[in-house]
């Protein structure tokens, strides 16, 4: 818990033809948002709760081209916890330090507009970048508290010149 987790790997390997195709086609002036694949079992796509909160957040406030995946078939996953799960995030290495900061952002206006205690919230995200012909994806579960410090360390990581760009 409150760590970062990542793997690398090539966009072609990618099961999910869709998800393939999305990262594939993704520009440095789009966001996209990728729905869960199978969660907790069901068939199909999900999104978790407030994904649609999320989508127009990140629209306004980034002025991005943004996609939401499978939109025509918007099915979203209730969860009545102390976490806040955003939907999977898919952009270019560019556009990354945007998408960080708006994350942060939002996650800090629904802690405060929810009256909660944000040493008390749990926070889970994922989030893939694309660099060159290769993803990055970043997973982080943990504090709230600990949001903007990952954040940072996920662009720090992205940035690592040992990466394909």
């Amino acid at each position: 818990m409150d760590e970062i987790k990542y793997i690398i790997n090539d966009i072609e390997l990618i099961e999910d033809k869709y998800v393939r195709g999305c990262l594939s086609e993704i520009t440095d002036n789009q966001i996209i948002i990728v729905p869960l694949i199978g969660f907790r079992g069901k068939e199909g796509y999900t999104y978790p709760e407030g994904t649609t909160d999320f989508y127009n957040y990140l629209k306004v406030q980034s002025n991005r081209d943004m996609k939401l995946a499978f939109d025509d078939y918007y099915n979203e996953n209730v969860m009545h916890h102390e976490w806040i799960r955003l939907a999977e995030i898919a952009v270019t290495y560019v556009l990354l330090p945007i998408v960080t900061g708006l994350i942060v952002s939002f996650i800090t206006d629904k802690i405060k507009r929810g009256k909660k205690d944000p040493g008390k919230v749990k926070v889970e995200l994922a989030i893939k970048v694309r660099k060159g012909s290769r993803t990055i994806d970043f997973n982080f579960e943990g504090d709230a508290t600990k949001l903007e410090e990952a954040m940072k360390n996920i662009k720090d990581i992205a940035n690592d010149d040992g990466h394909d760009s």
